[in-house]
């Protein structure tokens, strides 16, 4: 909420002056899926339906029409 009064304890654990760096905290909100852009989370979930899909297509393939296992006709490294 605007307004609200925020304390953070930093610990010095690593020292950043002998190669000139910093230290920064950045403070944000986040949506439901966790980041603060709700279409991020979004894209994850249709990425993974996407695959979900594609797997039970594969499957399905697989138990209806199973290749056999080193079949010739699928190895063409060596054609005599």
């Amino acid at each position: 909420k605007a307004g609200t009064t925020l304390s953070f304890d930093i610990n010095a654990n690593w020292d950043v002056k002998s190669f000139k760096g910093t230290k920064n905290l950045v403070v944000t909100t986040t949506s439901a899926f966790g980041g603060a852009n709700p279409n991020f989370g979004l894209s994850f979930i249709g990425v993974g339906a996407f695959c979900l899909i594609a797997g039970i297509f594969f499957a399905v393939k697989h138990i209806v029409k199973p290749r056999k296992l080193a079949e010739r006709k699928y190895l063409k490294y060596k054609e005599e």
